[in-house]
């Protein structure tokens, strides 16, 4: 009885290994291209993982400053990429020309409150949006809001939004703001 137990046993073992048992290596010039790729990218991964060059290469173009397309930090930039994969032994470095929009910031950011009881003749502190258009050398005449907290911006913003859909008026907005923020 027990030889009979033991030979099932290794039986439906045969059986059950013959199913679970997978090549280790397909012999298809796609599974084996798919492998290799596979390979070099677990490569790939743990060189990243305990190799700090990385984190240097991120320093150093972080201490470069600001880039903004098109400025000659940008360009500072691209020129010191290319140096370090020549340094690197990257053989195949090709740098492309490109057209992009550039964007100055103005050398005249200023603002001043024209037209209040109170404060006619405040400088304002301003900046000027990148990529915005320039102002005209009229200027803008346009009434300000004061907002003090993200709470606030957030009110103004829901309301800012429902007076474009028609629901409330933006006189009523900026009065209704006027009124809180107005000492007692």
């Amino acid at each position: 009885m027990q030889r009979s137990f033991t030979m099932v046993f290794i039986i439906a073992a045969m059986s059950l290994s013959n199913e679970c048992v997978q090549p280790a290596i397909s012999l298809s010039p796609d599974s084996l291209k798919h492998q290799k790729t596979m390979e070099l990218a677990d490569r790939f991964v743990r060189r990243a993982l305990t190799d700090t060059i990385g984190y240097h290469l991120l320093r150093e173009l972080s201490a470069m400053g600001p880039r903004l397309v098109g400025s000659e930090n940008s360009m500072n930039a691209i020129r010191w990429a290319e140096q370090k994969m020549e340094k690197l032994g990257i053989d195949k470095i090709t740098l492309q020309s490109v057209i992009v929009p550039r964007w100055e910031r103005g050398n005249i950011e200023e603002a001043e409150i024209v037209a209040s009881g109170n404060h006619k003749g405040r400088k304002l502190n301003v900046a000027s949006l990148g990529g915005s258009v320039g102002t005209s050398a009229t200027g803008i005449t346009a009434e300000v809001l004061e907002i003090n907290n993200t709470e606030e911006l957030q009110i103004f913003l829901l309301t800012k939004n429902l007076a474009l859909l028609g629901q409330v008026s933006m006189e009523t907005i900026l009065k209704q703001a006027k009124k809180n923020t107005s000492p007692p």
